[in-house]
């Protein structure tokens, strides 16, 4: 996922990731021709709602944008169809589901610590953040999982070692100074954890979760406010709730604030050009693609900083799209946020390595969803969507229901009763 480098030529921008998915897809495709069988795919809605929102973004890249763009549409949705199709096949066993999920967690906290330490190398114990890319967001990724682990793993042996590597995690994701990171870490946690295993999101849970969550934020805001010297965090912290507070002052103008920082007006003011295009552009958007150099034709007289990309998927896609893809965009969602509630309804028919799954792959996509809320671009829907998502499609089991019948559970049908 974090092969993101990108070749540029004819106004479009193709990944080395998606040309290694492209051909690990060619391969996969050829074992299966030549096996004889075939392989019915799980989660044919999903893969059906995306296929009907990759082609509008197809055919408005073709008709706003250029067809090179379009045919890099076309590209990364065979990908990404691909990814899900093959990660469905290759965890429909639970052993293969176990060896992922060992290797996707080692290899989440392999980044997690080479970011950390490549800053430590250099004298910076706090805010891994800088030029660091997507491995900045690994901290409060491997945050989640790592938690999630340490409930699964609670009554083995080597549950010390799980819980000193929350306590890492934490300070990692802390010290980042990652505001999406913690932000998105502490809903898919509240949510996850609160989802019991009879089957439904239990509220006194959830107002526990959010009560501890206040009770950790608090004494920092307490700091950040009395102390003369305030840590990277505290100004964090502090720069967050400033953020918040002028979004939503209707007469802020990120231009003449000279007071707030660099990173805080950038946001603001971008995030005002793309409601202006959502507004004067509402049905079909500017094209797919065209947001940035939009926002770089209108701040040719302000700093470089002012004219960055939206940090906000939603706003993109609606600025670019218009409200038809935004529209298929959240019909996607729907889609999966239906299936995630079929698999909590089914919990309590469920063992135990199951239920652990169905929880990592909601945390997961939880994390996602509030993530691309601060962060733009595409090429994290392959970790925060597709993947997770996956994991929902859990391996065929016998399941007993409360009346005593005996029903199968498939990737594709769970009983309710």
């Amino acid at each position: 996922m974090f092969l993101d480098i990108q070749l540029f030529g004819a106004d479009a921008r193709i990944r080395v990731f998606d040309i290694i998915l492209l051909l690990l897809t060619l391969h996969y495709a050829t074992a299966v021709a030549t096996s004889g069988s075939f392989r019915r795919i799980a989660g044919q809605d999903v893969i059906y709602a995306y296929l009907l929102l990759a082609t509008y973004f197809i055919l408005n890249a073709a008709l706003l944008t250029s067809v090179t763009e379009a045919f890099k549409e076309l590209i990364q949705t065979i990908s990404y169809i691909a990814f899900f199709w093959m990660l469905t096949d290759l965890l429909g066993d639970k052993r293969r589901f176990q060896i992922f999920f060992t290797s996707f967690l080692f290899g989440i906290w392999a980044l997690s610590l080479f970011n950390a330490g490549s800053f430590m190398a250099r004298g910076n114990f706090q805010g891994f953040k800088q030029d660091a890319g997507s491995l900045k967001l690994t901290h409060g990724y491997s945050l989640v999982i790592t938690v999630l682990w340490a409930i699964y793993s609670a009554k083995r042996r080597n549950f010390r070692t799980t819980l000193l590597l929350v306590i890492v995690a934490f300070a990692l994701t802390l010290l980042s100074g990652e505001r999406k990171a913690w932000l998105a870490a502490i809903a898919a946690l509240m949510l996850a954890t609160s989802i019991s295993n009879s089957g439904r999101i239990a509220p006194g849970r959830l107002l526990g979760r959010a009560l501890m969550i206040v009770a950790l934020i608090l004494p920092l805001l307490i700091v950040a406010k009395a102390s003369d010297e305030k840590s990277y965090v505290s100004k964090q912290l502090t720069s967050t709730f400033s953020a918040f507070n002028k979004f939503m002052d209707p007469s802020y103008n990120a231009i003449d604030d000279a007071q707030d920082t660099v990173s805080n007006r950038a946001r603001l003011y971008v995030t005002k050009q793309a409601q202006d295009v959502v507004a004067t552009r509402p049905i079909f958007g500017l094209g797919l693609g065209q947001f940035f150099p939009y926002v770089k034709s209108k701040s040719l007289s302000l700093p470089k900083e002012m004219s960055g990309g939206v940090h906000n998927e939603y706003l993109r896609i609606a600025a670019e799209t218009g409200f038809v893809g935004i529209s298929l965009y959240f019909i996607w969602f729907f889609i999966i946020f239906r299936r995630s509630m079929i698999c909590v309804r089914s919990l309590p028919y469920l063992d135990h390595q199951t239920r652990f799954r169905i929880r990592v792959g909601i945390a997961m996509l939880v994390f996602g969803f509030v993530m691309i809320a601060f962060r733009a671009g595409s090429s994290f829907t392959v970790l925060i969507i597709f993947m997770p998502t996956a994991y929902l499609y859990f391996p065929s089991l016998v399941i007993r229901l409360p009346n005593g019948n005996i029903r199968l559970a498939s990737p594709t049908y769970v009983p309710s009763q």
